[in-house]
C-alpha cells in the first residue's frame, strides 16, 4: 500500500495549503470552524499515512476520523469557507441549513449505511458555492472541475483493481479539490458581480 500511503503526504499538503487561503476578514468562530474542519481532515491523513506504510496499527483511528471528516467536515468546509460570500439571509439560512443536515447525517451514519446522504450534502454545498459565485467565471471554473475531481472516486472504483493505485489517485484528485475549492472561494468578486436586470 506504498502508493496509498505516499499519497496522504500530497492530500496533508493540500490541506495545509487551503488552512492560508480563508479569505480575511473573517470571524474568528468561522475561522476556527474552518480550520477544525481542516485538521479533522489531515489527522485522518496522517492516519492514513501511518496505516498504510504500516508504521503503526492506527486502523481504528484512521476509520473514526476519516468517517467524520466526510460526514461533517466537507460540508463545514464548504459552507465555513463560502460564509463572507453569501449575499442575504436566505442563503445564509441556507447554509446553515445544510451544516444542520451534515450533523445530522453524521449521526444516523453511525447506526445505518447513509452515506449517500452526506454524500448529497456535499455535492449541495458545493452547488450553492458555484451559485453564490456565478459572476465570478474563474471561481465557478475551479468548483466544478473540483466537484469532478470529487465525484471521479466513483470512476476509479469501478476502473482500477489494485487497491493501493487506487487510493493514491482518490487521495491526489481529493487534495486538488481541497486546493481548488479553497482557491475560488477566497477570491474576490467585488470585480464580478452578477448583472441586475433592467426594471
Amino acid at each position: 500500500m506504498f502508493l496509498a500511503g505516499i499519497s496522504e503526504f500530497y492530500l496533508l499538503a493540500a490541506l495545509a495549503y487551503a488552512a492560508t487561503l480563508l479569505a480575511k476578514p473573517a470571524h474568528p468562530a468561522i475561522r476556527a470552524g474552518y480550520q477544525a474542519a481542516l485538521a479533522l481532515t489531515a489527522l485522518a491523513a496522517l492516519c492514513g499515512a501511518i496505516r498504510y506504510l504500516e508504521l503503526g496499527d492506527v486502523i481504528i483511528w484512521h476509520k473514526e476520523l476519516s468517517f467524520y471528516s466526510k460526514h461533517l467536515a466537507m460540508s463545514a468546509f464548504v459552507i465555513l469557507a463560502l460564509w463572507h460570500k453569501l449575499p442575504s439571509s436566505k442563503a445564509r439560512l441556507m447554509a446553515i441549513a445544510l451544516l444542520a443536515l451534515s450533523v445530522i447525517s453524521c449521526l444516523l451514519n453511525l447506526s445505518y449505511p447513509l452515506s449517500a446522504l452526506s454524500d448529497g450534502i456535499i455535492v449541495s454545498a458545493i452547488l450553492l458555492a458555484a451559485y453564490t459565485l456565478r459572476g465570478n467565471r474563474q471561481a465557478v471554473g475551479q468548483i466544478m472541475v473540483a466537484l469532478a475531481l470529487l465525484l471521479s472516486s466513483l470512476l476509479w472504483s469501478a476502473v482500477i483493481t489494485d487497491n493501493s493505485l487506487r487510493i493514491g489517485i482518490f487521495h491526489l484528485c481529493l487534495g486538488s479539490y481541497f486546493v481548488l475549492m479553497a482557491r475560488s472561494l477566497s477570491a474576490s468578486t467585488k470585480d464580478h458581480k452578477v448583472p441586475v436586470p433592467a426594471v
